[in-house]
């Protein structure tokens, strides 16, 4: 697999080692993939190429990952949000689930689990990865932040505010607390610090009744 690869060509790669056969079908699969994406304010294709990007530079940088393993990152990241239905709780087995009948392994379909609670075993290289470039955007530059911020309260946007207020300020205060620990990200490649403080903006932000 070449670095530089294209999305198209790594989902091949990814289908093919995983599956160690040709896929003739595999552009039809991939259409299919982007276009289950279409019309998401976030959990869309962009992010999809992002944490993608991500998770290839931590590769690069943790080392040792092998090529099974890491077309099995791969694919994961491209099905991780395939099935995306705000609030509900079952979105990452259903992916999964997908991701499984497409082409994927057993492990491609555990990687997908782990975006879940966004936890991963210290062992766990793979899920490591996979987990912090899920959660990479937390560390993003405060304009990055700052538009990721307004497009989660739009996918949202069926709920009252004052409720999607609470329940995101709950989400936010659990993972400051994490970030304060040291425990946010599972990789050393993310800044912890950078990642808190732009929690706490959104949190002042969403108390502040400027968010949503």
């Amino acid at each position: 697999m070449k670095g530089d690869a294209s999305l198209p060509e790594l989902y091949r790669w990814s289908l093919e080692t995983l599956s160690r056969r040709p896929r003739p079908d595999w552009l039809r699969r991939y259409e299919a993939l982007v276009a289950e994406h279409d019309g998401r304010a976030y959990h869309n294709w962009s992010h999809i190429e992002s944490t993608l990007r991500t998770a290839l530079d931590l590769i690069r940088l943790e080392g040792g990952v092998s090529e099974t393993e890491t077309a099995a990152i791969v694919f994961a990241l491209f099905n991780h949000d395939r099935v995306y239905e705000p609030g509900r709780a079952d979105n990452e087995e259903l992916a999964a689930q997908a991701a499984r009948e497409d082409g994927g392994d057993d492990e491609a379909g555990r990687l997908i689990l782990l975006t879940k609670a966004h936890f991963a075993d210290p062992h766990d290289l793979a899920g490591k990865i996979v987990v912090d470039a899920d959660l990479s955007i937390l560390a993003a530059e405060r304009g990055e932040y700052g538009r990721y911020a307004v497009a989660i309260a739009d996918e949202f946007g069926r709920l009252p505010k004052q409720e999607y207020r609470q329940g995101r300020i709950a989400f936010l205060r659990g993972m400051v607390r994490r970030a304060e620990e040291g425990s946010l990200f599972f990789t050393e490649h993310l800044d912890q610090a950078l990642a808190r403080q732009n929690m706490e903006w959104e949190i002042a932000q969403l108390e502040a009744g400027v968010l949503p």
